[in-house]
């Protein structure tokens, strides 16, 4: 899918106003048809957020979108999420307890029977998010360094409503992470809030030089369910499941190499199911090479990702990203969805391209490689001319190199001055 998006941002001190046109066209995959995304036209968002207030922080969200599809369900979604929390914050432990309000309401129309209907929903959320600092002088391969060790708890509670017959717009089930195991909503989007009566516990220790420097760092989370969870995208879930764990490692191996390290194990399969492994070398500014191997059995991927920014000459920097999937066993391994077409093999993904920096311009040519389907992909050719400090001419392939190769960073110029013939006052005072 490629995604077409025209927005407007307009920010004050605390706050920000975007308004945003969106939609999509679609690749489409004969062997593995996907179903059209809604359009955005349009979306207005609010967003708001002051701190230390009295000692309280607070947040507002509002939106308004208008959602349509040729084909399916389509109307206008109106939510608005405050929330107020209370962080105490202390040299070895922290607690803040939030509350917030998810309320929405939705006007939608059927384009085939015509009939149109109203649905809300308000629902209260209360979380605390407590933790522990302990420190001890230790060494690592030597070095006199400082060791953490970081408990934490999450708890959240939200009651269960039926969002049965709620649109589903733009959200989907969030894939677990760090990130996400501390959220207090399993999905993404507004069309579904969960119902959650769990407690998230987390394990962080961390190696420390006395310049600041983190070389070490080991992570263990699993969430815990007191009531299984009812709310769902389509078919309400059934029977009890056993909870997920989240390992990862970091090491600061040198000043310039890096390696990290995460893992996702199914209690419930008794089997690691998503982890990847990277290794970054960045020795200098704008000198980056990425190694990754990634695995993803639900989904039957094994993929390798190689990237890099890197000069090559004199103003001449090379820039490139190959994403190639190996060969696996994972489709349609018992305990997983059936796939509805067999996992790709060879280059997935591809991007290359040169800079050459001049004193005040910047010129890039950047070649993509992008799959379209099983066995089909679609390339694009990126041509750019950038005035420091004035404008960028031609087409832009910024987002593809920040997303493609992490770690990218921008050439910088000095910016680009107009030249303009002396005054016959300043030729005099010359």
């Amino acid at each position: 899918m490629l995604l077409r998006d025209l927005n407007f941002n307009y920010a004050g001190s605390f706050w920000n106003a975007t308004a945003r046109a969106s939609n999509y066209q679609v690749l489409q995959d004969p062997a593995s048809p996907i179903t059209r995304p809604y359009d955005r036209l349009p979306q207005f968002t609010l967003s708001a957020a002051r701190q230390d207030v009295n000692g309280f922080d607070w947040t507002a969200n509002l939106e308004a979108t208008r959602f349509w599809h040729p084909t399916m369900v389509r109307g206008e979604r109106y939510v608005v999420n405050p929330s107020i929390s209370y962080p105490i914050v202390r040299p070895s432990y922290f607690i803040t307890p939030k509350v917030s309000l998810n309320a929405a309401a939705y006007s939608v129309q059927d384009p085939n029977t015509n009939v149109s209907s109203t649905y809300n929903r308000a629902l209260p959320t209360f979380s605390l998010d407590s933790g522990l600092v302990f420190e001890r002088d230790a060494n690592f391969f030597g070095s006199a360094m400082t060791q953490t060790l970081e408990p934490r708890l999450f708890y959240v509670k939200t009651p269960y409503r039926d969002q049965s017959q709620f649109p589903i717009f733009d959200s989907a089930v969030a894939d677990l992470s760090f990130a996400q195991i501390f959220s207090e909503n399993r999905f993404i989007g507004n069309d579904r809030i969960s119902d959650s009566n769990q407690l998230t516990a987390a394990m962080v220790s961390r190696y420390i030089e006395e310049s600041g420097t983190e070389r070490l760092r080991v992570a263990l989370a699993q969430r815990f369910y007191f009531d299984e969870q009812r709310v769902a995208l389509t078919t309400p879930t059934t029977g009890k499941s056993k909870p997920d764990m989240l390992a990862s490692a970091t090491v600061q191996i040198s000043n310039a190499l890096k390696t990290e390290g995460n893992v996702q194990y199914s209690a419930n399969q008794n089997s690691v199911i998503r982890g990847n492994a990277g290794l970054s070398w960045r020795p200098e500014p704008k000198k980056v090479l990425n190694l990754t191997y990634r695995v993803d059995v639900p989904n039957a991927l094994r993929q390798i990702d190689v990237s890099g920014q890197w000069p090559i000459a004199d103003r001449w920097y090379g820039v490139g990203r190959l994403n190639y999937s190996l060969p696996n066993d994972y489709a349609n391994r018992p305990g997983f969805a059936p796939l509805t077409a067999p996992p790709s093999r060879g280059l997935s993904e591809g991007l290359m391209g040169l800079e050459y920096k001049a004193d005040c311009w910047i010129f890039r040519v950047v070649a993509q490689r992008i799959p379209t389907a099983t066995g089909k992909s679609t390339s694009t050719l990126f041509f750019q001319l950038e005035l420091s400090g004035l404008t960028r001419l031609g087409s832009d392939p910024m987002q593809a190199l920040r997303t493609s190769i992490p770690g990218y960073q921008e050439l910088g110029t000095n910016p680009c001055l107009l030249y303009t013939s002396p005054s016959p006052r300043d030729k005099r005072q010359s």
